[in-house]
């Protein structure tokens, strides 16, 4: 395993207002697989894993890791061909899931996890718990519907190469700040059209009915109550799907609800986790 790691400070960090966060890269399948972190895996109880949604970025998380990482460790990872990853997307989720556990394997997180995702990358956390629970603590779906709104004339669009027309404009709530909905066009138009296309596919053929009863762990399902890509409704009849789950709809909100209003998610998310339970840490002989 070769893991390259450099620092990155932000401005803020250097007022000493925000936790250390570090970017590095880690091959996976002979491909440099882009990934960052926040907090400590030594200090922190829970390790995060967030995944970022079709066509995005693991700089969705921003907030995120720059807020959670003095009570997590947190690690946001490009998927394959997405953000500063090398390699190719998927046209099925369980591809992606397969892709998460030889990237923890490459990380060497062997200790279990919770899986937070996004839009397709929540479909990927959920298809990671049922495939392996062993290795989960926690899983968090966020923007995830019982069933994908995939448009077929935006599907149709992309895969002509085009502008997908309103689908991106539905990805942001009215009332996101206006960096949201720039992030969302940057990340879309930085990935691949046969990767975004990919995604789409993978997206649109999640098989959730089949998933969901298969997830053991803890689940938190956040909705934002003003997502017309994954509405309210569905994200419940999600939820309902789910053995151990809550539910959170977060009021004036949209598709990318952790960017639009960070503090809300984040306070959601701190209090999901403090009742998700670990096994205790085996303790290591002194010599």
């Amino acid at each position: 395993m070769r893991v390259t790691t450099r620092g990155r400070r932000p401005q803020s960090l250097r007022r000493g207002l925000r936790p250390l966060r570090f970017a590095g890269t880690v091959q996976v399948g002979g491909y440099a697989i882009y990934y960052q972190t926040a907090g400590s895996a030594e200090e922190h109880r829970h390790t995060v894993v967030l995944l970022h949604g079709l066509a995005g970025s693991s700089e969705c998380w921003n907030a995120q890791l720059d807020s959670l990482g003095d009570h997590l460790y947190v690690v946001a990872v490009d998927l394959p061909g997405h953000g500063q990853s090398e390699g190719w997307g998927a046209a099925e989720v369980g591809e992606y899931a397969a892709f998460l556990h030889r990237f923890l394997d490459a990380l060497g997180l062997h200790q279990r996890v919770v899986v937070a995702g996004h839009s397709l990358g929540a479909a990927v956390a959920l298809e990671f718990a049922a495939r392996w629970p062993t290795r989960v603590s926690g899983v968090v779906v966020a923007g995830l519907g019982i069933r994908a709104a995939v448009d077929p004339e935006a599907l149709a669009a992309v895969q002509r190469g085009e502008p997908p027309g309103y689908f991106l404009e539905r990805q942001v709530g009215p009332r996101a700040p206006g960096e949201v909905a720039r992030r969302v066009r940057q990340d879309w138009y930085a990935t691949r059209p046969e990767v975004r296309y990919a995604d789409l596919i993978a997206w649109s053929r999640f098989d959730s009915l089949h998933v969901l009863p298969r997830v053991v762990a803890p689940a938190l399902v956040v909705g934002g109550a003003e997502d017309p890509i994954a509405p309210p409704e569905s994200v419940r009849a999600l939820w309902l799907g789910i053995p151990r789950a809550d539910l959170e709809i977060l009021p004036g909100l949209g598709h990318m609800m952790m960017a639009e209003d960070p503090l809300r998610f984040n306070e959601v998310l701190l209090r999901f986790l403090k009742g998700v339970h670990l096994p205790p840490r085996p303790v290591v002989p002194r010599l």
